[in-house]
């Protein structure tokens, strides 16, 4: 919003309840069905992260992890929006962890991952490894900036500041062409 001058009128923040549990579900169903009489229905729902959602439930087992998607399967065909689930990567950083349930269970998987740039610039590699109906996206890349949100203080008394992600300058992108990035 502060960098691109925009509102963010339509986003509304929450703490991630267990959707696993049904009485969990059940009340982030409500709170969705308060803020869409509000604000018109959700394109979006943003489970951040797999992790907080579970609460302590395996990530590793198949019934804890059916739970999740039945959970997201629900909003989904009640809200008629996209579900996105934000997940990590495990240590090796070229898959997702936990069950193999989890990348027969969704539609599109995206990778985020942090590269280095010999200018000292960093960049974001956007990878789509699985698209389950049309063809992959070709490998993107993207910058970040750190943006200082004014008169959002923190415990320290430091000013709050966000992560923008944005697309590559010209001279990014020159850099990586020389670099031969993103090249097969």
């Amino acid at each position: 919003e502060i960098r691109y001058k925009g509102t963010m009128a339509g986003l509304a923040f929450r703490e991630m309840p267990e959707i696993r549990k049904p009485e969990e579900l059940a009340r982030l169903v409500e709170i969705v069905e308060l803020l869409a009489a509000e604000r018109g229905r959700p394109t979006m729902i943003v489970i951040d992260t797999l992790f907080t959602a579970l609460n302590g439930g395996e990530e590793n087992g198949g019934k804890d992890m059916g739970e999740v998607f039945n959970a997201m399967r629900t909003l989904r065909q009640k809200f008629h929006c996209a579900v996105i689930v934000v997940h990590h990567t495990g240590h090796d950083g070229d898959r997702s962890r936990g069950h193999s349930s989890m990348p027969a269970g969704v539609d599109v998987q995206f990778y985020i991952k942090a590269k280095d740039m010999p200018d000292g610039n960093s960049s974001l590699e956007l990878a789509n490894p699985k698209q389950k109906e049309g063809k992959k996206h070709a490998v993107i890349f993207l910058t970040t900036e750190l943006v200082p949100i004014e008169g959002l203080i923190d415990d320290e008394g430091e000013t709050e500041s966000s992560l923008v992600i944005a697309a590559p300058t010209q001279d990014m992108l020159a850099n990586m062409a020389a670099m031969k990035i993103g090249r097969a």
